[in-house]
Formats: structure tokens, C-alpha cells, sequence
């Protein structure tokens, strides 16, 4: 009887002993940011989603503190997105920037904007890199391009802001103002 009894109590014991083991704690995963653009683009439709690892060349951002004399500091974002070639066969390239970036609405039409390196600007390069460059802005003789910031913000573990907003307007050639590409519908978030 005493033998029946160690071995009840033994396997009774098991289970206990079984349930105080510790397991290991996975740790939380975050979850991977992806950043967007998307517009119709002389009416087509561009989507495009990256991340850090992922066709990042596609859509980039760049976030750039501009140090003034007064010791203060200005903000300004650049996004580069490479138009699929599937709907723009000519390497064309959309780039925007916004100087002493905050939530509003920009409205540009000055068509020198892009040549200067501290500005708030946007054109669009056909055939870029070569020496047949089309190059498209906004243009003073024509309604204002708007670009609404409605996305500005830091996370808790970077010091590199999420930006994010709207495009809408029309870029005209530089040479030939005839010549256009519409943006509507513009949408767009990028952090890196």
C-alpha cells in the first residue's frame, strides 16, 4: 500500500511541478512601418508602398535641419518618388520639398522655386539624368499647386518625423507651357 501510495503522490506532483516552469517571453514585435504614395498622375493611377528594406529606392523622405544664424532651427522634408515605368517609360522622377515644414496648406506657383536649395517646392523630371531632361514646376502665370502637410509627427523611438499630406495641382514644362502633368489626388506618408 505504501508503494501505491508514492507513486500516486508522485504522479500528482507532476503536473504541479510541470505548470511552475517558467516559459520564455517573447518579446513584443513591432510592426513594420510602410510608407505610401499614391496619385493619378496625368491620369494614371500610381501606388507605391515601401519599407526600410523593401524597394526603398521607389519612395524615399529626408527629413533636414536647417540651422539658422539665430541659433534656431528650420525643418525641411524632401520626398523623391520614381514613377513606375510600367505607366512613365521615360525614368521620370517627382520631387517635393517643403521648407519650415507644419501642418497647412502650401500653395505654389513660383516657377525659380526649384532651383534654389532652402525653398518650398515641387517638380517633375521625364528622362531624368539625361541630356534630354524635361523638366515640369509651377508656374506664376498659373493656378498655385497645393501641397497640404497633414501628417508631421515624431515617434518616441526616433527623432525622424512621419510626414504626411496631399498633392493637387498642374507642373508645366519649363520650355513649353503647353506641355503639363496633373497631379490629382495626391496622397502620400513617408519616414525614411
Amino acid at each position: 500500500m505504501n508503494k501505491y501510495l508514492k507513486i500516486l503522490f508522485t504522479l500528482s506532483t507532476i503536473p504541479t511541478v510541470l505548470s511552475c516552469t517558467k516559459q520564455e517571453e517573447q518579446p513584443l514585435k513591432k510592426p513594420e512601418y510602410k510608407q505610401y504614395f499614391n496619385a493619378e498622375i496625368n491620369n494614371k493611377s500610381i501606388q507605391i508602398q515601401n519599407n526600410l528594406f523593401k524597394d526603398r529606392e521607389n519612395l524615399t523622405g529626408s527629413w533636414t535641419g536647417v540651422g539658422m544664424n539665430n541659433r534656431d532651427q528650420i525643418d525641411m522634408y524632401t520626398v523623391r518618388v520614381i514613377l513606375p515605368k510600367a505607366q512613365f517609360p521615360s525614368n521620370s522622377v517627382l520631387n517635393f520639398q517643403v521648407f519650415d515644414i507644419k501642418k497647412k496648406a502650401y500653395y505654389l506657383n513660383d516657377a525659380a522655386k526649384y532651383l534654389e536649395r532652402l525653398s518650398t517646392h515641387i517638380f517633375l523630371a521625364k528622362n531624368s539624368g539625361t541630356d534630354s531632361t524635361v523638366l515640369y514646376t509651377t508656374n506664376n502665370l498659373k493656378k498655385p499647386f497645393e501641397i497640404k502637410i497633414t501628417k508631421y509627427e515624431l515617434l518616441n523611438d526616433s527623432f525622424v518625423p512621419i510626414v504626411g499630406g496631399k498633392l493637387y495641382g498642374v507642373l508645366y514644362n519649363v520650355k513649353n507651357m503647353t506641355d503639363s502633368v496633373t497631379i490629382y489626388n495626391g496622397d502620400f506618408e513617408v519616414r525614411f
